[in-house]
């Protein structure tokens, strides 16, 4: 497993709130770095689980009581009205460290742990791998040129240009040059136009390419929405 550099400040932040939120795009890795963190003690409930979801939706009480803090709960932002009990729940004991989160970047998740945890949780947003990262140097210092002096740089042109086309999701890095593709268009497919769909409305996967090539090519530009959404044919709130 790839270290990653947020490990340090998860253990940190832990040991001073009682709610530790994780979140960031499907896929970076946020379950399994908190998997390998976590005490022997600390159950893993994923509301992916259709039975553990649907217990969370309907009987908060009955699923906390099954399961018993130290907890870590996996896609929370499938039952978002969890949080409420959770307050209820951190609020009755005074230890830190009771419940970890983990959910994907959706507003109305992040906004509704925000005010429904102010002042118990900690929030973190984890992003793909790191440079860093990739080159198992994950807690390196930043890098500021120094002109008096000359540092060998960890990788060739070749191994630069091929780390920037293939990216930084973990999964990404043993796959076969062959077989990328077809992750990313099932990535797209099953990940991002589902979670577009439920933030937007419907949205046809034609439209929601385009719009993926159009940000592409205006990539390190200033951002227009109503340019780019005459590029692709949606209004300019939608676009945005």
């Amino acid at each position: 497993m790839i270290t990653r550099t947020i490990s340090k400040r998860i253990e940190s932040l832990s040991k001073n709130f009682k709610v530790l939120s994780l979140t960031g795009a499907r896929q970076v890795g946020k379950t399994t770095l908190l998997k390998s963190l976590k005490e022997p003690q600390r159950e893993t409930v994923s509301l992916d689980n259709s039975v553990e979801n649907e217990l969370a939706l309907n009987d908060p009480n009955a699923f906390f009581t099954l399961h018993k803090t130290p907890l870590l709960i996996d896609e929370v932002q499938r039952a978002p009205s969890l949080t409420l009990k959770i307050k209820e729940i951190v609020d009755s004991d005074d230890c830190k460290n009771q419940i970890w989160l983990t959910g994907c970047q959706k507003p109305k998740l992040k906004k509704n742990v925000s005010d429904s945890l102010a002042g118990r949780v900690a929030e973190l947003e984890m992003y793909p791998l790191f440079i860093a990262e990739k080159q198992g140097e994950p807690f390196r210092s930043s890098f500021y040129p120094a002109f008096n002096a000359v540092e060998e740089a960890k990788w060739n042109y070749r191994e630069t240009l091929l780390n920037v086309v293939l990216g930084g999701y973990p999964e990404l890095q043993n796959i076969r040059e062959e077989n990328r593709n077809d992750w990313f268009r099932l990535y797209i497919s099953t990940y991002l136009l589902s979670d577009i769909k439920d933030e937007i409305g419907d949205i046809d996967e034609l439209t929601f390419s385009t719009f993926l090539q159009v940000l592409a090519a205006r990539t390190a530009t200033g951002i227009n929405y109503s340019a780019i959404a005459s590029d692709v044919g949606m209004s300019a709130y939608k676009c945005k």
